[in-house]
């Protein structure tokens, strides 16, 4: 039985006229007959231009018309829709590498401006290097960090911070320690960790040693949060130092990566109800993805 597979539908697009040309300057760059099928963006007023290698696409030359307006040549323009193009790769290496059913893809490898695409189907595309999707903007949503400097010289034991409320619901998820003045006397040392009201968290305890404590731009990476460490809108955060040896010199900044579970909870609803993100994704291949294959992409919103 024959393999089904998606073609190229015109009438699903969202055509219009459109000024065709690269440069600002009317009778410069115009687009002209041998442009047409090749991908274009947005690029001033009233005007489309040709894409470049690994810009998004934005649209589709479909026709020219044979007059001139105000200096520019006048076509037909394609949105949306979906397009015949040719695989050219991943966008990092345009020329090399595979492209599957389901990938983002943007603009590949360009034919100059004013030369037809020639024997090719359509324009080359790569697939892109960033691929959304509902799953990873849920996963990433709501992190913040909290920045706190200090004199490393001034710490002590007991607190370094005393009682900042972020304001809403949330979550620990790491510490660290960013050196910005070195230390240069040996054998200093002081731990950190996070209180939430005055409840010790499980983890997130950084180590702070002079040997450590540099050079400038060093990280210190604390233990990771295993317990305790969610709180309220209306909790705050404590970090206290122990076990201290006092420092003579040296500063730093202690960062605390949490998560806002007001923002966590309003979009979790997303990775359950948006299949896809906006973008040209690959709907079907001729053959297998490679470098040279026919597919179609098309538009999904």
């Amino acid at each position: 039985m024959a393999k089904f597979q998606m073609g190229v539908n015109i009438v699903e697009s969202e055509k219009f006229t459109s000024r065709l040309g690269s440069d600002t300057i009317a009778n410069s760059g115009n687009l002209v007959d041998a442009d047409i099928k090749k991908l274009l963006k947005y690029v001033g007023e009233s005007r489309y231009g040709l894409c470049s290698a690994g810009d998004p696409i934005e649209a589709s030359m479909v026709s020219l018309e044979s007059a001139s307006v105000d200096g520019y040549t006048i076509g037909t323009i394609a949105k949306k829709g979906r397009l015949a193009v040719v695989c050219d790769g991943l966008q990092a290496t345009p020329g090399t590498g595979t492209i599957a059913v389901g990938d983002y893809v943007v603009t590949g490898t360009v034919v100059a401006a004013g030369t037809a695409l020639g024997t090719l189907v359509g324009p080359k595309v790569t697939k892109a290097t960033y691929q959304p999707s509902a799953a990873a903007l849920v996963a990433g949503a709501g992190k913040t960090v909290l920045s706190f400097p200090i004199d490393l010289a001034n710490i002590t034991d007991g607190d370094v911070v005393t009682t900042f409320t972020p304001g809403f619901a949330f979550e620990l998820v790491g510490m660290s320690f960013v050196t910005n003045t070195p230390v240069t006397t040996a054998d200093k040392l002081s731990t950190l960790n996070v209180e939430i009201g005055t409840t010790d968290t499980t983890g997130g305890v950084v180590s702070l040693t002079s040997a450590t404590a540099t050079p400038l731009g060093a990280v210190i990476a604390g233990t990771d949060f295993t317990a305790l460490n969610v709180g309220t809108a209306t909790d705050t955060i404590s970090i206290k130092a122990s076990s201290t040896t006092a420092f003579a010199e040296g500063s730093g900044t202690i960062q605390v990566t949490l998560k806002n579970l007001d923002i966590v909870n309003a979009v979790a609803p997303i990775k359950g109800t948006l299949a896809e993100i906006p973008g040209w994704r690959v709907l079907s291949l001729g053959v297998g993805g490679a470098v040279g294959d026919t597919a179609v992409i098309g538009w999904t919103a």
